[in-house]
């Protein structure tokens, strides 16, 4: 076994619990500006990355969105991300769900077009540092 294991399992963990926070804290974000400021009622609409489907749902009686991240394996599909909290396996999933980010806001950009205005503040503030 390589002498840095250690180092590499420390390191590995703490990745996986910022990639799953921060997964978790974008998506929240996203949704809750987008509950407060657009009609989302009957809004049923996918997206897809290269390993992972994002499935946006709101039903016609609630004002608020369902979203999960399925991975897509070789033998269907399992869950990667739900926020809902509904999921599980973080430590096999954080990774891959982190790395369709990208894909996720596009997505909800493409669906949602007048949200581009309000993560304007967030993407200046994200150049003062």
């Amino acid at each position: 076994m390589n002498a840095d294991i250690h180092r590499q399992l420390i390191d590995g963990s703490a990745y996986i619990d910022r990639m799953a926070k921060e997964t978790d804290q974008l998506v929240k974000m996203i949704r809750g500006l987008v509950v407060r400021s657009i009609p989302v009622q009957g809004i049923q609409v996918s997206f897809e990355s290269s390993s992972c489907v994002w499935d946006i749902v709101s039903y016609m009686e609630c004002r608020d969105l369902r979203i999960e991240c399925w991975l897509v394996e070789s033998y269907g599909r399992t869950s990667g991300y739900s926020s809902t909290g509904q999921y599980g396996g973080y430590r096999k999933t954080a990774q891959r769900v982190y790395e369709s980010l990208p894909q996720f806001v596009e997505g909800m950009l493409k669906t949602f077009p007048e949200l581009a205005e309000d993560l304007r503040p967030f993407i200046d503030a994200s150049k003062v540092f």
